[in-house]
């Protein structure tokens, strides 16, 4: 009897650790180790780049003021997303500044008196305990973000809704026109993510002057109007455009609302708003059991948020590899929209 307790006792322990487990193993995603030499001399060079502040905190303050024009008061804090029980992903750190509350700069926050700052640096990009690195991940990449310890499973219907603003060396123009969107750095500010395989099921990013949605559902109609299994390609949605500033970056503010049903059924459904606009809007199935040429490609997925930062050794100017910065606000997950509607009004 006490060894059938202590199997299932085993089994419940096993499924309650799933997703830390599933974020633990290494993706099955090319680590460049050519990229090792060059993120170690980025590092130490910003090293000496930093070195005229004290810290990292007092240095995220100073990012905050240059773009506020203003002194704030500037405390690292978990961001307070209203509906979710999260753990920081990939170890990254909010303490040092990394996450941090803004006051006593009210007439700049999206909603209410406060909002939040989230910095990440490309010198500070890490590995996990089974390799692997973010470092040598998509031509150096680097994240401040936390990840739901729920996952959204089949059937499972959820609501989001954050705004955000792109602060600082998050936004620039496309050197070229032949530039290729699969190459190009983008920073990625909420996806719901199967953790496992190369395919995400959806993400919202910052990319050139654009924020874009990228989705990865593999199914689309066929002739007959059936549902059926589709390729293993990205699609990518314009969803605004802004005008770059001196920051790299813009002081427009953008509200983002999600609707998401997660479903191998043709019942799933993606609706995005963007500003109070519906600006993409699907309906059908948003996952595929495994099948042959993908393995790895995962019926639920974790909602993931904060800064991740991808391809930034491809920018020549290290200067901009550092201090990337983007400002959220009014942030809320739930069930319905109703209890998202009444989470949302925490922050006014």
């Amino acid at each position: 009897m006490i060894k059938f307790l202590n199997i299932i006792f085993l089994i419940f322990l096993l499924l309650k650790v799933n997703v830390y487990a599933e974020e633990s193993q290494v993706r099955n995603t090319a680590q460049h180790k050519w990229l090792i030499p060059i993120i170690k001399q980025h590092k130490d060079w910003a090293k000496e780049y930093h070195s005229k502040w004290k810290n990292d905190e007092e240095r995220y303050k100073s990012i905050v003021e240059k773009v506020l024009g203003k002194e704030i008061e500037f405390t690292p804090k978990k961001i307070p997303f209203h509906g979710i029980n999260f753990r920081m992903s990939m170890n990254t750190k909010w303490k040092n500044g990394g996450m941090a509350e803004i006051k006593n700069a009210s007439e700049f926050a999206y909603s209410g008196n406060t909002f939040y700052s989230i910095t990440a640096d490309q010198s500070k990009c890490t590995k996990n305990s089974d390799g692997f690195s973010d470092c040598l991940q998509d031509s150096g990449s680097t994240r401040v973000e936390f990840i739901s310890k729920k996952w959204i499973g089949e059937g499972n219907e959820k609501w989001i809704s954050y705004s955000v603003l792109p602060a600082n060396n998050i936004l620039w123009k496309a050197k070229t026109a032949n530039t290729s969107a699969e190459k190009s750095r983008r920073f990625t500010i909420g996806q719901c993510h199967p953790l496992k395989g190369d395919n995400i099921t959806w993400m919202i990013e910052y990319k050139f002057d654009r924020l874009i949605l990228v989705t990865n559902f593999l199914s689309y109609k066929n002739d007959k109007g059936e549902w059926v299994k589709g390729t293993n390609k990205s699609t990518f949605s314009s969803l605004k455009r802004f005008e770059i500033n001196e920051n790299n970056g813009s002081m427009d503010w953008t509200n983002i609302k999600i609707n998401f049903k997660n479903s191998k059924k043709p019942d799933g459904k993606l609706k995005v708003w963007v500003d109070g606009k519906l600006k993409y809007n699907y309906e059908g199935p948003t996952n595929w059991k495994s099948y042959k040429g993908y393995r790895n490609f995962k019926t639920k997925c974790v909602f993931k948020f904060g800064l991740y930062a991808n391809a930034n050794i491809i920018e020549s100017k290290k200067e901009l590899r550092e201090n990337m910065t983007v400002f959220v606000d009014k942030m809320a997950f739930a069930k319905t929209e109703e209890k998202l509607e009444e989470l949302l009004k925490k922050d006014e």
